[in-house]
């Protein structure tokens, strides 16, 4: 048996109220497939297309809505025009965007000017239109009950119906390749449809093994099927009157919308938002990533780096898929219960798993955590903290349980001390610990004897303790459906409420950044407060994550918000009044709490433990003497590359806060520029530029050491990336 450490440590003062540092191996969230922004329509949105800056989305009643993207980060309604039935799909051909209307069939809108669409032609169909495709001079709509009908819009402002063929159930989807069509035939599978003739199209082949089919698209000799309920379907269809099924992927909940983008399928998940699937092998497909979404995501397209979703009720979310990838857990283990909290002592993690109580991980081995030990409670386990040997659990009824954890094989319940009310969370400073009581507020635990905790003193808070974080003589306290509650600990006998600020939310989480607190506020998000002055806090910035905000730790300059959805996201709050998400952890996952120490996260979910990279933080860059010293440049405005390094061509991802002119410049390590990238005006938002690794005369550059200077108005930041060969 391995024996733990028995030196013990005491939380003071600095421990509590300075976040940790990460690791060289942590990772850039930024660099992986994340959220950037999002603008709610009127009403239900269905589906999208893209094409140059604008989106436009398929918006139920409220017809066709024009979203401007230019800053990705604030995509705005710019145009829109209302349509007589009800926009459910929606395809860009040339200056016209096409919309299938349900029960008004076809809708041509002239979108020469973005901000002015007109409906400038029609054709009613038969039944109900869902979804259209463009190839030439036709127009193909899915009309339900009535099969695919085929359009001639030859004349835009005069289409008409100039062939139909019915299908065996309800037509959902199409997409074109060459001479044939392929339908999503909900009910029956995939149909194609032989339509070297438009006015007589006919059904040549099917595959019914994706039998609910909803969504349909095309890239080679595959034809991506999104079945409701049985996820995804890879049909090859190399010869179209015979089409088989060679692969199927379980997704994490029903599907709805497929765009294909290189080796890469974009799927609308219901639950799951954007999940991304790689298809490098179609045989074999993998999910590679996933952004979670705050509504029901129904409809999905890919432009360039971004790829849009269709959110229902919830408007369009922008999602940067640059890199199509999100990051993966190093490693994970699955619990009898549920990760509700999670303390991290050197190789160990200590986990409380509610009806399953107090488990042991060993970490010493991210790749492979392993449950090494147990302890049976008394109660539900629903939060820990580690000092020295001891582990110190806050239990729903049984209060605070104190266990011996020196062989962390078999963990002992040494020690306990009841509680007034459900016990939820505890912190722990000196000799005491602070239980978060829920409806008894803040308890004050003497634990100066491990083996006789004694409770000195509490404050009842107006609303539900969940969490407690402890810097010097203050005590922050998540207080549920009333926000923050700071308490003065100078006396533990006598704590003392000071102060206060109601959350939009309800309080579940909280975490110090310097004269900061962060609070994880579930359907709000994360919501921050400056508390300079603990007897005045006063909401100073937040931010919204798409699932419930349930825990928040703080690392360097981002904050790490276990969430009910994606897991984990990590927020940048170097600018605490305006936090930004970095990104997040892609698979679906539901998260109670995370901690971070070195390079990892440890994340407690539904059933189960993750270990994920840390996010790396910004350092400036090295000093050399060739660009007249770099370092101490500001870092506002990181440069990342992808990849880095690179062999061939690389991404340089940067981000402006206006409107301004910019110069990209790419040097050598004697300083001498080499490429002069960029030289324009670029607006607010993120923004990408590939260099191809060669130099201004189109000679291919030596491999080595190059940076890379972007320089505004107000500032001039420079990055290094390394070429190989």
């Amino acid at each position: 048996m391995r024996r733990l450490s028995v030196m013990y440590v005491f939380i003071g003062l600095y421990s509590a109220c300075t976040p940790g540092s990460t690791r060289a191996d942590s990772i850039d969230y930024g660099e992986y497939l994340h959220r950037l922004g999002a603008v709610d329509t009127p009403e239900i949105a269905n589906g999208v297309a893209a094409s140059g800056t604008y989106a436009y989305v398929a918006d139920g009643a409220s017809g066709l809505q024009v979203v401007d993207f230019t800053d990705p980060l604030h995509p705005q309604i710019v145009g829109y025009t209302d349509t007589p039935g009800e926009a459910w799909g929606v395809v860009i051909s040339g200056a016209y965007a096409y919309v299938a209307d349900l029960y008004m069939g076809l809708q041509v809108v002239e979108i020469t000017d973005p901000l002015n669409p007109q409906i400038v032609g029609s054709a009613d169909t038969p039944g109900d239109s869902y979804g259209v495709a463009v190839s030439g001079t036709h127009a193909y709509v899915t009309d339900w009950n009535c099969g695919l009908q085929v359009i001639d819009i030859t004349d835009p402002e005069d289409p008409q119906i100039v062939g139909c063929v019915s299908t065996p159930a309800d037509a959902n989807d199409v997409a074109i390749l060459g001479s044939h069509a392929y339908i999503a035939d909900f009910g029956s599978g995939l149909q194609v449809v032989d339509i070297t003739d438009p006015e007589h199209p006919l059904i040549v082949g099917c595959e019914d093994a994706p039998l609910d089919a909803y969504g349909v698209a095309i890239s080679g000799a595959y034809a991506y099927i999104a079945d409701v309920y049985s996820g995804l379907y890879v049909i090859e269809i190399t010869d179209p009157e015979n089409p088989q099924c060679v692969a199927h992927l379980s997704m994490p909940s029903w599907v709805f919308g497929v765009a294909v983008s290189g080796d890469y399928l974009y799927i609308a998940d219901q639950s799951a938002g954007l999940q991304v699937v790689s298809v490098a092998d179609p045989e074999n497909p993998q999910i590679v990533g996933g952004v979670d979404t705050p509504g029901d995501s129904y409809g999905v397209c890919v432009s360039g780096n971004h790829a849009f979703i269709a959110d229902g009720a919830f408007g369009l979310h922008v999602i940067d898929s640059t890199n199509p990838e999100s990051p993966q857990p190093i490693g994970a283990v699955d619990l009898s219960g549920d990760g509700l909290d999670v303390a991290i002592s050197g190789e160990y993690a200590a986990i409380v798993t509610g009806y399953a109580g107090f488990q042991v991980i060993d970490i010493s081995s991210p790749q492979t955590p392993q449950v090494i030990g147990a302890a049976p409670m008394p109660g539900d386990a629903y939060g820990v903290a580690v000092s020295g040997p001891y582990a110190y659990v806050a239990e729903w009824g049984e209060g605070l349980q104190v266990i011996d954890m020196s062989i962390p094989e078999t963990p002992q319940i040494i020690g306990s001390e009841n509680m007034p009310d459900l016990a939820y969370a505890v912190a722990l400073s000196g000799a005491y610990a602070f239980v978060a009581d829920h409806y008894a507020g803040l308890q004050i635990i003497d634990i100066a004897n491990p083996l006789d905790p004694q409770s000195v003193g509490g404050a009842d808070t107006p609303g539900e303790a969940y969490d407690v974080v402890v810097c010097g003589s203050i005590a922050y306290v998540a207080d549920g459906s009333c926000g923050l509650q700071v308490i003065e600990i100078t006396d533990p006998l006598h704590p003392q409420i000071i102060g206060g600020a109601d959350t939009p939310g309800e309080a579940r989480g909280v975490a110090l950044y310097g004269d900061y607190v962060c609070i994880a506020d579930r359907d709000s998000g994360l919501i921050v407060i400056q508390v300079a002055d603990p007897q005045n806090p006063q909401i100073v910035g937040g931010v919204k994550t798409p699932g419930d905000a349930n825990g928040v730790v703080i690392s360097g300059t981002h904050a790490y918000v276990a969430e009910w959805g994606s897991g984990l996201y990590v927020i940048d709050i170097s600018d605490p009044q305006n936090p930004r998400i970095t990104g997040s952890a892609g698979s679906p996952a539901y998260g109670f709490s995370a901690a971070v120490s070195g390079e990892n996260v440890y994340l407690g979910i539904y059933g189960g433990f993750q270990i994920l990279p840390a996010q790396v933080e910004p350092s400036a860059v090295d000093d050399f003497e060739g660009l007249g010293g770099l370092d101490g440049l500001m870092n506002k405005m990181p440069l990342h590359f992808i990849p880095n390094p690179s062999s061939q061509s690389t991404v340089i991802r940067f981000s402006t806060h206006g409107r301004g002119n910019v110069q990209v410049g790419v040097y050598d390590a004697a300083g001498r520029r080499v490429r002069d990238l960029y030289r324009g005006a670029l607006g607010a938002g993120f923004h990408n530029l590939t260099w191809d690794g060669h130099d201004d005369s189109g000679g291919e550059t030596a491999a080595g050491v190059y940076f890379v200077r972007v320089t505004t108005a107000e500032r001039s930041v420079t990055g290094r990336h390394t070429r190989i060969r």
